[in-house]
């Protein structure tokens, strides 16, 4: 920024303090005048993109814990997601506040000086619960690589890099929270630099340069430490590539933050600072949004499978009325219990014959005498079971007595 944002001001008079702070953050190139009405800006774009993020954030989220609620699995990590995200929600809704004013894109010279301490304060508080956000993201993310891939009881690479790539994100997070947070005396002078003060112990630009390329390693190291055991998975060479294919989000992840490091360098050298870190927000916010993804992205075909077959469901018992057949009462009784291949028979008089009798089943009212059954307490029920029946068969032989009761007689061919 300009040398004269950090004089303090506090000695002029009201009128000059006045003039100083309705004036230009920053003096503007030769032959360009300043516009504080209606800038040139991308605010529109990039509020759309932050809306994307949020939403993809969002939705990844849900599909989640929805997967993980419905199978009764939540683990350490989907319960860090939402603390996770209620971080970086915060994280967004200072970011927005940012692009509404002064907004996103817009050039220094464009934006009065008295909109830079509430742009610096709200600026404070995205950085600050960004890191938070995308340290323990990626916390997560190799949680899951060590439940995946190094079952309980298992001391593999994939073991043994997560955990030191997570103790080393946690007290990288934790270092540069504490030096942000020290770097100036007084503490106020971190986003109102018209009070006397300075920011000796620690330079922001410094700050930011580490935070983009330790963040980078970072998402490279993750990115790469399940690859090898994927690889060596007895599967197709096509389900390998498709499995590899799942940590996609991993490569977007590592291009936003390597976006993030150029325009971070870009903004450290240059004094149009309102312009730059815009892009430099948009890196930090996409790159948030894919280590979401990366988390989040292998549970979501189950959540959709599982949404689909619900939909299904409630189609059929819509359609399907299960609980009361139509008809049953008017049906009869012979028409609902099945019978065999030999039920088919009648004889010429219409009626079914001894054989036809013998070989129908009935239930328990019919064969106690009744000539009709009541199904309407069976009604209630619904589908299931409706009554069980127990068969007992004997067969009793006596070889000289016929199916007649007589004796058999015998000829001289045999039995006649």
């Amino acid at each position: 920024m300009s040398s004269i944002m950090f004089e303090d001001i506090t000695s002029l008079s009201p009128d000059e303090q006045a003039r100083f702070l309705n004036g230009p953050a920053l003096q503007p190139p030769a032959g360009i005048s300043s516009n504080f009405d209606h800038p040139p800006n991308g605010t529109i774009p990039s509020q759309v993109a932050l809306a994307i993020f949020l939403i993809l954030t969002t939705v990844s989220l849900c599909g989640r814990i929805y997967v993980r609620f419905s199978t009764r699995q939540l683990f350490i990590g989907d319960y860090l997601l939402i603390v996770i995200y209620a971080t970086n929600t915060v994280s967004f809704a200072y970011c927005y506040r940012i692009f509404s004013s002064p907004g996103a894109l817009v050039h220094q010279w464009d934006v009065r000086m008295s909109a830079i301490t509430p742009y610096l304060w709200n600026l404070l508080i995205a950085s600050t619960t960004h890191t938070f956000s995308i340290t323990f993201t990626k916390v997560v993310i190799l949680l899951e690589w060590i439940r995946i891939f190094a079952p309980r009881g298992t001391r593999n690479l994939v073991f043994w890099a997560s955990h030191s790539l997570i103790w080393i994100n946690i007290m990288f997070c934790i270092c540069i929270l504490v030096a942000y947070n020290l770097a100036c005396t007084p503490y106020r002078y971190l986003w109102d630099k018209f009070i006397s003060g300075n920011c000796n112990r620690f330079t922001t630009s410094t700050d930011n340069l580490l935070i983009s390329a330790v963040n980078l390693i970072t998402d490279i190291l993750a990115f790469l430490i399940p690859q090898k055991m994927i690889w060596k998975l007895q599967m197709p060479t096509s389900r390998k590539t498709a499995a590899s294919a799942t940590f996609a989000a991993g490569i977007l992840a590592i291009t936003a933050a390597s976006l993030r490091l150029v325009m971070t360098i870009i903004s450290s050298h240059s004094r149009d600072f309102t312009y730059n870190e815009s892009s430099v927000i948009l890196c930090s916010l996409a790159e948030s949004t894919c280590a979401f993804l990366v988390v989040c992205i292998p549970v979501l075909p189950k959540a959709i499978k599982n949404a689909k077959a619900s939909k299904t469901i409630s189609a059929m018992h819509s359609w399907v009325h299960i609980d009361k057949p139509r008809g049953l009462r008017r049906r009869s009784i012979n028409n609902i219990w099945p019978r065999s291949r030999h039920s088919q028979s009648k004889s010429s008089g219409g009626q079914a014959s001894m054989e036809d009798k013998e070989y129908r089943i009935y239930p328990s009212p019919l064969l106690r005498g009744e000539s009709s059954v009541d199904l309407s307490m069976y009604e209630h029920l619904g589908s299931g079971i409706l009554r069980t029946t127990h068969f007992e068969a004997r067969e009793d032989y006596y070889p000289n007595v016929t199916h007649t009761g007589y004796p058999r007689q015998y000829g001289l061919n045999g039995i006649v």
